[in-house]
């Protein structure tokens, strides 16, 4: 299981929103060996960058010329492309937005799958049968039930019951686990009730330890392979983050607190200190929300051991990343 989680515009991402697309999220857990192209997404002079600070600093237009000339340049035009979708997406543009994604996909940039698949949930589409055989392709045998539960979905958008429940039972026959996307999907709302689907969801819950197995895997896996990259974070911001292991705003804010105390990597305290701004921002505390930015500059601007060129980036981004969150925006920080 190889480097599950990679976006290209990740500085924004694992920053300030520490991964926020949720879909996204919850099919990576299961997702397969191999989605990985460049390394390049660890540079910190990565200019697809640029383009992204651009864009939120609205100036969509040169944002957008300029990835399409990045393009041109075989090392970066699947990560290219990917930006390029997005910022499409993000406008509403979902036609040629997935267009873009296809074409990342087609010169390598298998990540491009997962933005494919959150974008035909979004539209309500069904999968192209060219992206379920390339995920077929790089799936290894423990997680090919999704294929199924996709398929049973399809059915259910019919309102073929028969038919969604045997793709159903094949993918619990395969190991599918008894998850919250049964819980919590609307989709499921006309049968989740049914005694034959609460059969299925008992026979689920044997599937459990594989799946607390792959839960692990996946965050040895993550936490070995961005232990030196700007773009990782510690184990203790992974569980809270990424496995979601505390559900409460206090719980966060608690746990953060106690990172500040034991953590000594820059990276992970200078992430800690910007979530604790955001969450006494979002309650209007603005006296401490203020005193956590105030950390974290100084700790971005007193650094000389950071190795893993998070600093680097963060000074690239400089005050952008004050002014374009929703939350901190209203403190009138400046870098």
């Amino acid at each position: 299981m190889k480097k599950l989680l990679r976006y290209p515009y990740i500085v924004l991402v694992a920053f300030i929103s520490i991964i926020i697309i949720v879909t996204i999220i919850f099919y990576t857990f299961f997702f397969p060996d191999g989605l990985w192209s460049g390394e390049y997404y660890h540079e910190p002079s990565d200019p697809l960058h640029n383009a992204v600070v651009l864009y939120y600093q609205n100036n969509q237009r040169e944002a957008k010329r300029l990835l399409l000339e990045i393009a041109k340049n075989k090392k970066y035009t699947g990560g290219a492309y990917i930006n390029y979708a997005m910022l499409l997406e993000k406008e509403g543009n979902y036609s040629e937005a997935e267009e873009y994604y296809v074409k990342a996909f087609r010169v390598g940039e298998r990540i491009s799958l997962l933005y494919l698949f959150a974008l035909y949930a979004r539209l309500e589409k069904a999968l192209p049968q060219e992206i379920i055989n390339a995920i077929k392709e790089i799936s290894s045998l423990h997680n090919l039930y999704w294929i199924d539960v996709w398929k049973a979905e399809e059915k259910l958008k019919q309102k073929n019951f028969t038919d969604s429940y045997k793709y159903l039972e094949k993918a619990v026959e395969s190991g599918l686990p008894n998850c919250g996307l049964f819980y919590v999907d609307p989709i499921y709302e006309s049968i989740k009730n049914q005694p034959k689907f609460e059969e299925l969801l008992k026979k689920a819950k044997k599937n459990a330890l594989t799946h607390r197995q792959l839960e692990k895997a996946m965050e040895d896996e993550y936490v070995a392979y961005y232990r030196d990259k700007p773009t990782g974070m510690s184990r203790l911001l992974y569980r809270i983050f990424i496995l979601n292991d505390k559900t409460t705003t206090t719980d966060i804010e608690k746990s953060l607190l106690e990172i500040l105390q034991k953590e000594e990597n820059v990276r992970d305290r200078a992430i800690a200190l910007y979530r604790l701004a955001r969450i006494c921002a979002k309650r209007n505390d603005e006296q401490n929300a203020k005193k956590y930015l105030d950390m974290f500059k100084e700790i971005i601007e007193k650094d000389k051991s950071d190795k893993t060129g998070f600093v680097v980036r963060v000074k690239k981004l400089g005050e952008d990343l004050f002014n374009n969150d929703p939350f901190l925006k209203k403190l009138n920080m400046a870098f």
